[in-house]
């Protein structure tokens, strides 16, 4: 489907890439330094490759609220959203929501899915760390420093249950 709206787009001389994961690592990698350079107007990609693409985009297009054999859910849709409008290349974002009226799904029509995501806050996530996965994730914080010095480490990690102490993983 990627093909068939660039196909549409290009017809209508928006020059238009596809962006899948059929497509080799140096094709994507052409793809999105063409986008940045602006020699390509539109990049058209699959819903899982949209929630990931690092795009600087001023524009994000949602053609379907379905990815694979399921709706997307409020964080995959806020993640999506995400992709358009970035700070340093542009003052606003812009999302377009086509759904398809009365195109149905698991019992739900795209536009009662579409105004239930608009209206939707993101979901909790509840990570449950090994001792092994804290200490990583503790050393990823050091290392990236997202955390200036242990007592912001130890603020950090207060409210989420990891199965060792701050102290005991500062020492390792």
């Amino acid at each position: 489907k990627t093909h068939e709206i660039t196909n549409y787009l290009n017809k209508r001389h928006i020059n238009a890439s596809a962006y899948h994961a059929g497509l080799s690592y140096g094709k994507k990698e052409k793809i999105e330094t063409n986008f940045v350079k602006g020699k390509i107007s539109a990049v058209v990609t699959t819903a899982a490759l949209a929630a990931g693409v690092d795009f600087p985009a001023s524009q994000v297009i949602f053609e379907s609220l379905i990815m694979g054999n399921k709706w997307i859910n409020s964080n995959e849709f806020s993640q999506m959203l995400g992709r358009a409008g970035r700070p340093r290349y542009h003052d606003r974002g812009i999302v377009y929501l086509i759904p398809e009226i009365n195109n149905k799904f698991d019992g739900e029509s795209e536009e009662s899915m579409a105004l239930t995501l608009l209206e939707s806050d993101l979901d909790s996530v509840h990570i449950d760390y090994n001792e092994d996965e804290a200490l990583e994730q503790i050393l990823s914080d050091i290392s990236s420093s997202s955390v200036k010095n242990s007592q912001d480490l130890i603020n950090k990690y207060k409210k989420i249950n990891i199965p060792i102490d701050i102290e005991s993983a500062l020492d390792i």
